[in-house]
């Protein structure tokens, strides 16, 4: 028989794993809509990497991780 704290850290475990899941599935979505924005660059001949769109994105991400109390270079990695 589990005792009170273990059963709470068990709930709480079950929590962080479907928060887990829920960014994963959200990063395959992300990777799915990027697929996309490739085929249309190359079907338009457009250049496939956009460095000043990337740094945006990067800095953009950065910041709202600070503001979230997060390692901004944890996102950067996410992002590149």
């Amino acid at each position: 028989m589990k005792t009170l704290p273990q059963t709470h850290l068990s709930d709480m475990r079950h929590a962080i794993d479907a928060i887990d899941d829920a960014i994963i599935t959200l990063l395959a979505q992300r990777q799915e809509e990027v697929k996309k924005i490739a085929k249309v660059k190359k079907k338009h001949q457009l250049p496939v990497h956009d460095p000043k769109r990337e740094l945006e994105t990067i800095v953009k991400r950065k910041k709202l991780s600070k503001i979230l109390g997060l390692d901004p270079l944890r996102s950067e990695v996410i992002f590149e």
